[in-house]
């Protein structure tokens, strides 16, 4: 079981000074609002300077289309909307149909229309800008989110606010804080499934709430049912648990937890078999042979992790810091966390490897797996935490300025910077431009030849990352006992 007490080898005071216990409890109080602050600030002028600066890219318009035609012909017929040319309104030019063909031959959308249901009133009230707004909002709770778990988890407040401020800025929610995609809705609902989980104890409202977030993440994208199981699952045993130790209203918070679920899901399948006249929850992707395993995962896991334009690594380097931390907690007090990030991460990463484009299309990079990466958040503030090495959190900063002013550049790159798979970041060869400092040479690419020693460098330095955080803790752990016994 996750504990719900602070160990000691992970509450590290950062202070300079003791904080009387009236100022934790202002600074406590505080905090969570000063990070939506920090985090909404940049992402509310990043989406304004994107809405002002360029016309939605890939498969952004599609969505938008979605949530129109529900708004103006209150139907899913987007063909309406196509022939109208009512998505002018949002995309200047000629755009066309992302469409998929039920059973019956009936036109429908491509896309799962889950996303474009959520902010149907934000696009009606604001239109475009109204949607990336609320995307914005989304993501600035995931961040708080991130800061949450962090906290439950027994990791120190300085470090929570820390790596939450970084993950806000440094990783692809900033990115994707801008834009209308659905992975930043999966993301939030992974996060706060997983703080569920994590917490020292559920209530009925966390139970109802969690189980309606997971009852939407196949509406979202049948992508996300994976992961939907998977945290089902683990929160159905921890609800099992919770009421073997207090049988008080046991079926009142099994019925809390399972019957807005079900309700969602059957509501799901007769959406399915009434539109599409099947029920094939993915029914929309297959018609059109959006599905896994059409090629070995292989050449995708490298390329989500560590390519230039799409990888995770190469474009969010703060990540990095994870490896150390996962190395950290292989214990017994993290052997549920650990076990429910293996269940996470390693059929998700295959399946989507195996798309033959598991890029995620013309985009941003890691697009795919967007949706698990605040789940990282404990292990990187763990190593941290755990090093308490000033030049350690330094090169973590750097890290992260360097992402933020990737995820800066996306606004003013050619085409906005979504990708192709040309074999350059074009929002890296923004910032090579406007710096004059030469670096995408030295970042690995699928797409290019002779690629093969940079991989392996970037292997090496993962490596060296991994050992020197170990080295730094033994070091600090021994430095600690010397100074006990003195």
């Amino acid at each position: 079981m996750l504990e719900e007490k602070k160990s000691a080898e992970v509450a590290i005071d950062l202070a300079a000074a003791p904080t009387s216990q009236p100022e934790q409890s202002r600074l406590a109080r505080s905090a969570p609002w000063l990070l939506l602050l920090l985090c909404l600030l940049p992402f509310l002028l990043t989406a304004y300077a994107y809405y002002d600066h360029s016309h939605p890219q890939g498969d952004e318009p599609h969505y938008l289309v979605i949530s129109q035609t529900m708004w103006l012909y209150h139907s899913i017929d987007v063909m309406k909307d196509y022939n109208h040319q009512d998505y002018l309104s949002f995309y200047p030019v000629r755009l066309d149909p992302h469409i998929a063909t039920s059973a019956s031959g009936q036109v429908l959308p491509l896309h799962s229309i889950g996303g474009p249901f959520l902010w149907m009133i934000p696009f009606a009230l604001g239109g475009r800008l109204g949607t990336l707004f609320f995307i914005c909002l989304l993501s600035a709770l995931t961040v708080l989110n991130i800061y949450l778990l962090l906290l439950a988890m027994g990791i120190q407040r300085r470090y929570a606010f820390g790596v939450a401020l970084a993950f806000a800025l440094g990783s692809p929610i900033y990115v994707y804080s801008h834009l209308t995609f659905v992975e930043p809705l999966a993301a939030l609902i992974c996060i706060y499934i997983m703080r569920v989980i994590c917490q020292p104890t559920r209530r009925i409202g966390d139970l109802i709430g969690a189980s309606l977030a997971l009852g939407l993440l196949h509406w979202i994208h049948i992508r996300f049912a994976l992961v939907e199981m998977v945290l089902f699952g683990f929160l159905l045993v921890r609800l099992y648990l919770d009421n073997r130790t207090d049988s008080t209203g046991q079926f009142k918070r099994y019925a809390a937890y399972l019957l807005p679920f079900l309700a969602l899901f059957l509501l799901f399948e007769i959406y399915n078999l009434t539109v599409w006249g099947t029920l094939n929850p993915a029914a929309n992707q297959a018609s059109a042979g959006k599905v896994p395993f059409l090629a070995l995962p292989f050449t995708g896991i490298i390329g989500i992790f560590f390519d230039q334009e799409f990888g995770l690594f190469t474009n969010f380097p703060l990540f990095a810091f994870a490896l150390p931390g996962i190395l950290l907690t292989l214990k017994r007090k993290y052997l549920t966390l650990n076990l429910l990030l293996f269940a996470l991460f390693v059929p998700y990463v295959i399946m989507v490897a195996s798309f033959d484009s598991w890029a995620g299309g013309w985009g941003p990079p890691a697009r795919f797996i967007l949706v698990l990466t605040p789940t990282l958040a404990f292990p990187v503030a763990y190593a941290l935490q755990r090093a308490g090495n000033v030049v350690l959190n330094s090169f973590f900063v750097l890290c992260t300025l360097f992402a933020a002013l990737i995820g800066v550049a996306y606004i003013w790159a050619d085409k906005s910077g979504f990708n192709g798979g040309h074999g350059a970041s074009l929002a890296m060869l923004y910032v090579q431009k406007v710096t004059h400092i030469i670096f995408t040479p030295y970042i690995p690419s699928l797409f290019q030849p002779h690629q093969k020693p940079l991989f392996l460098a970037w292997l090496a330095a993962l490596f060296v990352l991994t050992v020197g955080t170990r080295l730094l803790v033994r070091w600090k752990e021994r430095r600690g006992a010397l100074l006990s016994r003195s």
